[in-house]
């Protein structure tokens, strides 16, 4: 049995300092999400669009840092449960919600695009 060495972490804090998106290497992946939160995505996954898996993991990471794609944020009852990046433009109807839940859309800088909460409801 070998020894795998340890992860290499990267961290990448917004900053408005509210998130932090990880890219985190292992000897046969890369895992990219934001600390403390279960979404995430694998560089084997960005790579189905035709690009090697490190630069598909890079072109990812900086469309984010960039502002050229949306961050989804998934709060109930005040505290948020869940971030993931979704494509822009925002397409669509507001995402369901129920009682106590909001969606927040934004930027890396924090720029706000939509905010979908229990007033909006329909």
């Amino acid at each position: 049995m070998r020894d795998e060495p340890p992860p290499q972490i990267s961290k990448y804090v917004s900053p408005d300092g509210a998130l932090t998106l990880m890219v985190i290497r292992e000897e046969d992946d890369i895992t990219v999400g934001f600390e403390g939160y279960y979404w995430h995505t694998h560089g084997d996954i960005l790579a189905t669009i035709g690009l090697p898996e490190e630069k598909a993991v890079e072109d990812f990471v900086d469309t984010v840092l960039n502002g050229r794609a949306a961050i989804e944020v998934m709060i109930l009852n005040g505290v948020a449960v869940d971030i993931s990046v979704v494509e822009l433009p925002l397409r669509g109807d507001p995402p369901y919600r129920e009682k106590g839940q909001t969606f927040v859309f934004r930027l890396w800088d924090g720029s706000i695009l939509a905010a979908y909460g229990p007033e909006t409801l329909p």
